[in-house]
């Protein structure tokens, strides 16, 4: 690839979920709900739960039908976000959007208190207020913890889990027909209109819904399914199916054999632990077995739930409806955890006071406005766009202004926008907290796209990043500081081809260290210093450079006299190497280097002497040494832009040509807008990178990673399969510092690279070095 060539790769994500994998996601979300909805749900329909959840659930196969047919032709994360951003603006989208990430905090809420009752079972204290909650908070930052990190459960394990759950369940349906269930019992326990009342009723009705709220998983899941056009259709179905017999098998047995007003109070949280308990034979078995699996169960739903709040802040960050903030990524990890923090934190204030009714009653809030824009965004788009491929079209259809409209759709707007008027109506939690939300949101949403002079309605697309024009940095002095132990040719010509493209001045200062004089006697490291002071002065005339030399005899810590030099001599960069891998121990956890990299007022360069080829005694030993081609790893940021300018200088003299390596740091499971995000920062960096060379007129190859291996692996493979004599690469911050030196990176290419290693500190002072802004 020639310079200025960007990368041309493919950026469609990798489809590998089937339908049973799509089925397990869906599952896990909306099946763990009966671990806790049925309680709460009897809390207010009494007897009438069973009704209530079967009058739900018929709004629950209206919208995954809905789900099912807009995931299909809109293979995209984000669910209802991506429904309404096709068929309407971002500001429909943002709204949906915002919504459902009110519905996946209280997911996440309303799936960690259950899961405390049920370890209850074996922690008596844990079904105790504040222990439960404290349970919940625990769980709550360990599974933070892996989203951050990026760790997914598998797709295996669920599908076991799934299983076991699902053979329990039809095992307490079964058995309970049989010991348990009683019409008469079931009937006699109904008095609609009085226990429970009209109002209780519909609430119960609302609150039911929570039984079924997950299904957008599968929605979120979109974009890795295979033939989605087929198995998102199948596994939707096939959850719906499994779902709605389930629940209202278990409501059915439950109510026969717990009495509402016990079923509302001491089972409340956990009342599929209930059934279990009330089987007259067998509950020696089922009732660990029901309390390991709700903890688990809520658990991954819990997980799920963060997992979707993670893609779906991808997918509106994406589209410029959130701030950068929620939308920013780890540089190690590739995971937006600022948002994942921010859902922690909201979500342990919910979480506090452990009661479960009052998160019901703000569940609903986000689920059904998101649900309802679902249904008017099929719709919409039925009506707008009749001729879109449409893998799985729902039948039943009416004819509305020339368009086909589902009748399903239609039925699921106005069961869904009904609910949601009830909780607003009758739901004083849901009303005053969802509303907050939701206002505070749009105040956000509005800010954010003023400040960005984007559209609030339209559909914004961000101006490309205009990289700022600059002159060529120019070195003026180099410092390089010897101990008279070992000398690095390889590392020194490096600072000579520098200093001999900018005309620079090169300082050579020896430091013969207090307790060396004691330890070797005062003639011994004199002696090695001054030969190693000729060595350099010797390689610097091959390139008509003259060395300032000065001994410093008796001096403290070289560290501490390198640092003086620094801030009284005015160098631009200072250059020091080693060679051994016991050094590479001894100058990494010593305080030298780190003391020069964190604290040095100019560029710091610190090198491996290591060269293809030559046997290890004979690495340093006189020669020239002539770079032919230079690594340079980036990731889009400034330091890389300077070690770039470098390698630019090194490589003019040489004639060397140089490889700009964007490595792409994926999750295991990324989306479409995760892949695209990588994509455009490698872009980025490429153009920056494409800048520098065009200005030193040097030879650049841009090359995005694509064996799918850690960032040390990438650049190892690279250099060993590329035939590079030199790898340079860029440090900043004292925190990336300790990562880099201390962790798998740098060190390992360090003791692993076959060629020469260049490790810089990018710190530059602009008052010295023309051309440079230090802008952030």
């Amino acid at each position: 690839m020639g310079q200025g060539e960007g990368p041309v790769r493919d950026r469609g994500l990798k489809r590998a979920v089937g339908a049973g994998g799509l089925f397990t996601t869906g599952y896990g979300d909306v099946g763990s709900s009966i671990y806790y909805a049925l309680g709460v749900t009897t809390l207010y329909a009494m007897g009438a739960a069973p009704l209530a959840i079967i009058i739900a659930g018929i709004f629950f196969v209206f919208t995954a039908l809905t789900y099912a047919e807009c995931a299909s032709m809109i293979p995209d994360a984000g669910g209802s976000n991506s429904f309404a951003r096709h068929a309407f603006n971002d500001l429909y989208s943002f709204i949906a959007g915002w919504a459902l990430m009110l519905d996946y905090i209280v997911t996440i809420a309303i799936s960690v208190i259950p899961a405390a009752s049920y370890m209850g079972y074996f922690f008596p204290i844990f079904k105790t207020w504040p222990y439960s909650t404290l349970f919940a908070i625990a769980l709550l930052l360990f599974l933070g913890a892996l989203n951050i990190i990026g760790i997914r459960e598998t797709t295996r394990f669920n599908m076991v889990l799934i299983a076991v759950d699902i053979v329990t369940q039809v095992t307490l349906i079964v058995m309970g027909a049989f010991l348990l269930f009683s019409p008469d019992v079931l009937l006699s326990q109904v008095h609609l209109g009085t226990d429970p009342t009209w109002r209780n009723f519909l609430y119960g009705i609302s609150i039911a819904m929570i039984a079924y709220i997950g299904i957008e998983s599968i929605a979120q899941t979109a974009e890795e399914a295979v033939d989605p056009g087929k198995n998102i259709p199948r596994a939707t179905m096939a959850a719906m199916v499994t779902v709605l017999a389930l629940y209202i098998g278990i409501s059915l047995i439950a109510l026969s054999a717990i009495p509402p007003q016990e079923l509302a109070t001491k089972w409340l949280a956990d009342p599929i632990a209930g059934i279990a308990h009330s089987m007259p034979v067998g509950k020696e078995i089922l009732a660990p077995l029901v309390a390991v699996l709700g903890v688990t169960i809520l658990a991954v739903a819990s997980n799920a739930a963060m997992i979707g709040a993670s893609r779906l802040s991808f997918a509106m960050g994406s589209h410029h409806q959130i701030p950068g903030p929620l939308f920013k990524v780890h540089r190690r990890y590739k995971t937006p955890y600022l948002a994942i923090i921010l859902v922690m934190v909201v979500t342990i204030v919910l979480v506090i006071p452990g009661d479960l009714p009052w998160l019901a009653d703000l569940y609903n809030y986000g689920a059904m406005l998101a649900f309802s824009m679902a249904h008017i965004s099929l719709i919409k788009l039925r009506l707008v766009q009749p001729g879109m491929e449409r893998p799985f079209k729902l039948r039943g259809n009416i004819r509305v202004k020339g368009g086909e409209v589902p009748v399903t759709a239609i039925l699921g707007f106005m069961g869904t926008s009904f609910v949601w008027l009830i909780v607003v109506a009758t739901h004083e939690v849901g009303r005053v907290l969802g509303t907050v939300w939701m206002i505070s949101g749009l105040i956000m949403y509005a800010i954010y796209r003023n400040m960005n002079k984007l559209p609030l309605v339209d559909r914004a697309e961000m101006p490309v990043e205009e990289i700022p024009k600059r002159k060529p940095m120019r070195i003026k002095k180099i410092l390089i500081p010897t101990t008279g132990y070992a000398y690095f040719q390889g590392i020194v010509e490096t600072a000579c081809k520098v200093a001999k493209a900018d005309g620079a001045m090169v300082e050579s200062v020896f430091i013969q260290e207090g307790p060396t004089i004691l330890q070797k006697g005062p003639g011994v490291p004199l002696e090695k210093g001054k030969a190693a002071v000729e060595k350099i002065k010797r390689t610097a005339m091959r390139y008509g450079l003259e060395v300032k030399e000065k001994v410093i005899l008796q001096g403290r810590f070289a560290g501490v006299e390198i640092l003086e030099e620094l801030r009284k001599g005015g160098h631009d960069l200072v250059i020091l190497g080693f060679s051994e891998r016991s050094m590479v121990d001894k100058v990494l956890v010593g305080d030298v280097v780190n003391e020069l990299l964190n604290s040095a007022p100019c560029m710091v360069g610190v090198g491996r002497d290591r060269r293809v080829g030559l046997p290890r005694e004979r690495v340093g030993t006189p020669g020239p040494v002539r770079i032919k081609r230079i690594l340079v790893p980036t990731a889009g940021y400034r330091r890389a832009d300077r070690i770039m300018e470098l390698a630019c200088k090194i490589a003019k003299i040489d004639g060397a040509s140089i490889t700009a390596l964007y490595i792409q740091e994926l999750p295991l499971r990324p989306t479409r807008a995760i892949i695209d995000f990588e994509h455009s920062r490698g872009e980025r960096a490429f153009r920056r990178v494409n800048e520098i060379a065009a200005m030193y007129g040097t030879k650049i190859e841009n090359k995005l990673s694509s064996q799918g291996l850690p960032v040390g692996e990438e650049i190892l493979h690279e250099a060993s399969t590329g035939g590079y004599d030199l790898i340079m690469l860029g440090v900043s911050r004292r925190t990336r510092v300790g990562k880099l030196f201390f962790g798998d990176i740098v060190s390992e290419i360090i003791d692993r690279a076959p060629c020469m290693v260049y490790v810089g500190r990018d710190r530059l002072r602009a008052n010295r070095i023309s051309g440079w802004s230090e802008q952030p």
